[in-house]
């Protein structure tokens, strides 16, 4: 094993091994230029982007209706909102209850 070890080791670059060498320094060189560019890019100021133009509309007919008038809410609405936000809320906890007792060891 030594002795393949200190061939190899020894052994004179053939062409392949000069032929991947050249491809490995032409393709370093070509990333030096695209970071190059690219880093040109960066510093360079970018070009103001032209704002775009309103697109003209026809006229529109729009039907005017008069707002509604305010509503206060009745005792009976706003006890039915509370209960439905507290069972909600009882199902949102229940929910938080179980994932903690699933995951403890």
């Amino acid at each position: 094993m030594t002795e393949l070890k200190v061939a190899r080791e020894t052994a004179p670059p053939g062409p392949d091994t000069e032929k991947f060498m050249e491809t490995m320094l032409a393709m370093m060189a070509q990333n030096q230029q695209i970071l190059a560019a690219l880093a040109g890019k960066v510093q360079t100021v970018p070009e103001p982007v032209p704002e775009p133009v309103p697109e003209q509309m026809p006229e529109q007919i729009i039907n005017a209706e008069e707002p509604l008038e305010e509503v206060e809410p009745t005792q009976e609405e706003i006890a039915q909102a509370t209960a439905e936000a507290a069972a909600r809320e009882a199902l949102s906890q229940g929910k938080v209850q179980n994932r903690m007792t699933s995951r403890r060891i």
